[in-house]
């Protein structure tokens, strides 16, 4: 069976929270992962125009720049050989200077990988904001598959991500590359020994039986096997997070949805998901899709 995901992108603020993230980047690698591709970015924001442009401090500025991509290259490299002595294969990339999601996507793209990865919630240092919104702009750029490793807390400490493999909840609209979302969950599934359970959200306006009918229909026809089908009626977001909690799914699975996912929006589906989940949360994307 071939992977889904061989080389990933994985999106790093080196902060605690991505000392978490490294740890717990091995848990890929049953679904296929072989290389790991570490980045980051230093973001573009915090730098004023006027000094890289107008200011005579300007070469001094970029000066310190590069001293400053020194430093984070060797933080990368850390985390590289903490993968290496898992017997991991990881990759450092040179870090940019930029917008970092919007960079990420782009060298993902550039790097030719297969999935990015990256974490929910947390400021890195030296000003370098990666986890929490930049996830959610790379959820929203992606043209890839984008997994989202959340940080649950203890007593406001962020904790490791779980282990996303066990009991996989597939969220799906029914109208919108729907087969594409179940095939990779499906294989997803197949890879890692999971269950597999599929929810599709009925708002107030849809029928639920003619919804059950079709979900049952695009099951057989992706030949995909659940060992449970759900069909609440209410809020998407809310529906999928309450099935997640009470199923105690260890991922959520989420694709385009036509209606509301990947609305440059605060609040959107997806948002809410990727903000909100208890549990890493896979994106899945095709290129048609942005």
């Amino acid at each position: 069976m071939t992977a889904p995901y061989r080389r990933v992108l994985v999106g790093l603020d080196l902060s605690k929270l991505s000392d978490l993230l490294v740890d717990w980047l091995p848990v890929l690698a049953k679904a296929g992962v072989e290389e790991y591709r570490l980045l980051h970015v230093i973001s573009s924001t915090a730098i004023p125009t006027e000094i890289l442009h107008r200011s005579p401090l300007g070469p001094h500025f970029m000066s310190l720049m590069n001293d400053l991509k020194g430093v984070v290259s060797e933080k990368l490299e850390k985390y590289a050989s903490i993968l290496a002595e898992k017997g991991l294969k990881a990759v450092v990339m040179p870090p940019v200077i930029g917008d970092p999601a919007r960079e990420i996507v782009r060298l993902a793209d550039e790097a030719e990988a297969d999935a990015i990865v990256v974490g929910s919630r947390g400021m890195g240092w030296l000003s370098a904001k990666l986890l929490g919104s930049v996830s959610e702009g790379v959820v929203h750029m992606a043209d890839k598959t984008v997994i989202v490793a959340r940080f649950p807390r203890r007593d406001d400490e962020p904790l490791r991500p779980r282990d996303p493999w066990g009991r996989l909840l597939v969220a799906i609209d029914l109208e919108f590359d729907s087969e594409i979302v179940l095939d990779e969950a499906a294989m997803l599934a197949k890879l890692t020994g999971s269950e597999l359970i599929v929810v599709h959200v009925v708002e107030r306006e849809e029928d639920k039986a003619r919804a059950q009918d079709r979900l049952n229909s695009l099951l057989q026809k992706a030949r995909v096997k659940a060992s449970q089908t759900l069909v609440p009626v209410g809020s998407p977001a809310e529906k999928i997070l309450e099935a997640a909690r009470s199923l105690d799914a260890t991922s959520i699975v989420v694709g385009p949805h036509s209606k509301s996912f990947f609305r440059p929006l605060l609040g959107s589906v997806a948002d809410n998901i990727v903000r909100r989940a208890e549990t890493p949360v896979i994106v899945v994307k095709t290129p048609k899709t942005v």
